[in-house]
């Protein structure tokens, strides 16, 4: 039976279908749907890294153009707003 014909089953049966695993996992393996194993710890380190990083390289180089040029000019924020602004086509 396809799943073109999925609509002439009974409820129960089609809800058991829908709601049961697509294959069988392979031979020796035990299925952890509920908590499956995943980077999130990584991927939070690594973010919060890259921000620290990113935070301090702005705040030094808006430092650097305040007290170390004494003037700010309006081309050293057009490229700050522009990288900013600028989104990628859909």
């Amino acid at each position: 039976m396809s799943l073109d014909q999925l609509y002439l089953l009974p409820d129960v049966v089609r809800q058991a279908i829908l709601n049961g695993p697509a294959l069988a996992p392979p031979p020796g393996t035990i299925p952890d749907l509920d908590s499956p194993p995943n980077q999130n710890a990584l991927c939070l380190a690594v973010a919060t890294i890259c921000l620290s990083i990113s935070t301090t390289a702005i705040i030094f180089a808006a430092y650097a153009k305040l007290h170390g040029v004494r003037n700010v000019h309006y081309e050293d924020c057009k490229n700050k707003v522009s990288v900013n602004s600028w989104k990628p086509p859909d």
